[in-house]
C-alpha cells in the first residue's frame, strides 16, 4: 500500500481567524487521507482545542514541527526552504498564503524568483486576491506581472480562495494554477434559547438587541454602528458588542457613554467559543457595518447557522452576498444614516418575525457554508 502524501501546514500567527483556519485545514486534510505536520508558533493552542471540537477524533493523528526562527522574523519563505529541506514534505500549505503573497508577486515582477527547491510545493488560501480581481492599479499591474511569471514556472501546486468570483474573472492568471473556492464555514452549535442567553449574560430581556462581535478596529465599522444607534434613539435598541476592542478607537468613550445609560453591553476579551455562542443565540440581528471590506466574512455563516439576519454594509462581496442570498439588509457603505434607516426597518421585521423564506434563505446559506461543504470541496480539489 502506497504511503499517503505528506502536507505540512504553515501558520505563524496565532489571532483572529488563523488558529481557526489551521484547525480546519489540520482536520480536513486527515480525514481525506493526508499524512499532516503542522508547523505553527508554540503559543498558538487555540487551534487545538477548535480542532477537538471539529474533527472527531482526527487529532491525535497530526504530526507538529517547530518553526524555524525565520518566521518569527517574518522571513517566511527562508522558512519555508529549511522546513522543506528537514521535512520534505510532498505540499507545504501556508493556511493564510497572503503572507508572502503581495511581496512574492513584487519580487518576481523583478525577475528575482524564490528558490526552485519550493516549485510545485507550494499551495495555500489566499484571502485577499486583489491580484486576481479586476481592480486596476499600478502596483496591482506590477503584482500581476509577477503572477504571470510564478505561473510559467509552475510554482504553486493549487491555490484556493474563499470569494467565489475569482474563480469566474481569475482565468488570465490561472492558466498554470488550479484554483479552487472554498465555503467560509462555521460550525454548527447547539444554541440556547434567546430567553435563556439573554439571561446568562444579564441581557434585557424585550430589547432589540444587534450584536457586533469580534476584534475591535475601525474598520470593523464599530463608531459607524454607534452613530447609527445614537440617530436612531429608540430606547429599546440595546447594542452587545462583544470582541478585544483597540484601546486607541475612538469610538470606546461613545461605547461606554452607552453602557453607562444602559443601552449597551461590552465584552471587552477574547470571545472563547461558547460565549460567542451564546451572544449569537441572545441577538435579534448580526451587525457587520464593515467598512470598505474587500473579500468574505465568516461572520455570515455563523449568523446563518444561528438563523439570525444580518446589517451589512452594501459594499464588494459580504453586501452581495447578502443581497443574493437573502440573509437580512444592507446599507451605504460607511454611511451612518443609511444603517440607522436599515436598523429601523430590520426592527419592524422583527416584530413580525422571520419568515419562512428567510429561514429557508439563512439555512441553505448555513449548509453551503458548513464544515462538511468545507471538507467535501477540499477533497475534490485533492490533486493526488
Amino acid at each position: 500500500m502506497p504511503n499517503p502524501p505528506h502536507i505540512l501546514l504553515y501558520e505563524p500567527r496565532s489571532e483572529g481567524h488563523h488558529p481557526i483556519f489551521l484547525a480546519y485545514f489540520a482536520s480536513a486534510f486527515v480525514q481525506i487521507g493526508y499524512r499532516v505536520t503542522v508547523c505553527t508558533d508554540s503559543k498558538n493552542l487555540r487551534w487545538t482545542h477548535i480542532s477537538q471540537n471539529v474533527d472527531k477524533g482526527y487529532l491525535s493523528k497530526i504530526e507538529s514541527f517547530p518553526l524555524p526562527p525565520s518566521a518569527g522574523k517574518k522571513q517566511h519563505l527562508k522558512a519555508l526552504c529549511t522546513l522543506n529541506a528537514e521535512i520534505n514534505p510532498d505540499e507545504i500549505f501556508l493556511c493564510s498564503l497572503d503572507e508572502i503573497a503581495s511581496s512574492l508577486w513584487r519580487k518576481a515582477a523583478l525577475g528575482l524568483l524564490p528558490a526552485l527547491s519550493l516549485s510545485g510545493k507550494i499551495s495555500g488560501l489566499y484571502i485577499r486576491p486583489r491580484v486576481l480581481t479586476q481592480s486596476r492599479s499600478l502596483g496591482l499591474a506590477l503584482k500581476r506581472h509577477g503572477v504571470h511569471k510564478l505561473n510559467k514556472k509552475r510554482f504553486f501546486k493549487r491555490i484556493f480562495v474563499l470569494d467565489e468570483r475569482i474563480t469566474e474573472n481569475a482565468k488570465e492568471y490561472r492558466s498554470n494554477i488550479p484554483i479552487h473556492w472554498l465555503p467560509d464555514p462555521a460550525p454548527a452549535y447547539e444554541y440556547l434559547s434567546r430567553e435563556k442567553a439573554r439571561e446568562k449574560l444579564s441581557l434585557p430581556q424585550n430589547a432589540f438587541i444587534p450584536l457586533i462581535f469580534g476584534q475591535g478596529h475601525k474598520r470593523k465599522g464599530i463608531g459607524l454602528a454607534i452613530d447609527a444607534i445614537n440617530k436612531l434613539s429608540d430606547p429599546k435598541v440595546f447594542l452587545l458588542c462583544a470582541g478585544k476592542q483597540d484601546p486607541k478607537g475612538a469610538w470606546l468613550q461613545s461605547l461606554e457613554t452607552l453602557c453607562r445609560n444602559r443601552q449597551s453591553s461590552l465584552i471587552n476579551a477574547f470571545i472563547p467559543e461558547d460565549t460567542l455562542r451564546d451572544c449569537l443565540a441572545a441577538c435579534d440581528v448580526v451587525l457587520l457595518p464593515y467598512m470598505s471590506h474587500f473579500g468574505s466574512s465568516n461572520n455570515l455563516a455563523l449568523a446563518a447557522h444561528a438563523e439570525r439576519p444580518v446589517i451589512s454594509s452594501d459594499y464588494d462581496l459580504v453586501g452581495q452576498r447578502v443581497k443574493k442570498h437573502g440573509l437580512g439588509l444592507t446599507f451605504k457603505n460607511e454611511n451612518p444614516e443609511s444603517l440607522m434607516q436599515a436598523l429601523s426597518e430590520c426592527i419592524l421585521r422583527h416584530q413580525k418575525g422571520l419568515t419562512p423564506d428567510d429561514k429557508l434563505a439563512l439555512k441553505q446559506y448555513a449548509a453551503m457554508h458548513s464544515l462538511d461543504a468545507f471538507n467535501r470541496h477540499l477533497s475534490q480539489a485533492d490533486p493526488s
